[in-house]
């Protein structure tokens, strides 16, 4: 039993890493953003509290199909991410015009100075995930990552004391009084049979 929660308690932890990494480690490194989704618009592909990697790109990039998170004015702060259905020329260059999965009605287009980039990967339920940890600052990051690390090392550390300190009282078991035999020394005959080399990394 002992040996059992121990492989879940590694696995959890592995799992909790893992998460960390997705919504923290690999935006940073990608130069990617992390967000929540709030709504359904884009059920069943991705549902409310998701979280979605959105990562900057270029216009050539954006292609029928993509799901693209996008400004619906360039002075607002609100957010959009859904399907682009369609692809057209206009006045002000490439548009794209986009859909909700849920939704019945196309948006209207948007020019690429809208687009804040394309979705990379969604992970249902880990949205909630990403606010509880970011709306407390960087501290609770770094603490909830050091606590993670830590107990990934636990296991080892704890290994390795618990070795030190049956090897610092082992007993000494002294001289012996007993007579041993001579130890005896034999020479090998010589033989005369041919040897067979092969090359490395080659089977005979």
């Amino acid at each position: 039993m002992r040996v059992l929660l121990r492989w879940l308690g590694r696995l959890l932890t592995a799992l909790l890493l893992a998460v960390f990494g997705l919504v923290v480690l690999v935006p940073a490194v990608t130069g990617s953003t992390t967000l929540t989704v709030l709504t359904g618009s884009m059920e069943p592909t991705i549902k409310p509290g998701a979280l979605i990697m959105v990562k900057p790109v270029q216009s050539n990039e954006i292609e029928v199909g993509s799901i693209i998170t996008y400004r619906p004015a360039s002075d607002e702060d609100i957010l959009i991410t859904h399907r682009v259905v369609r692809q057209e020329s206009g006045a002000n260059g490439t548009q794209w015009v986009t859909r909700g999965d849920a939704n019945g009605a196309d948006d209207a287009p948007i020019v690429y100075a809208q687009v804040r980039g394309k979705v990379i990967y969604s992970l249902p339920y880990l949205g909630y995930v990403r606010q509880a940890l970011t709306s407390q600052g960087p501290w609770l990051l770094v603490g909830v990552a050091l606590i993670m690390v830590l107990a990934l090392l636990w296991p080892l550390l704890t290994k390795r004391r618990r070795t030190g300190t049956r090897g610092a009282h082992a007993p000494d078991p002294g001289p012996s009084n007993e007579t041993q035999p001579p130890a005896v020394v034999g020479v090998a005959p010589q033989r005369n049979d041919p040897v067979t080399a092969t090359p490395r990394g080659a089977s005979s």
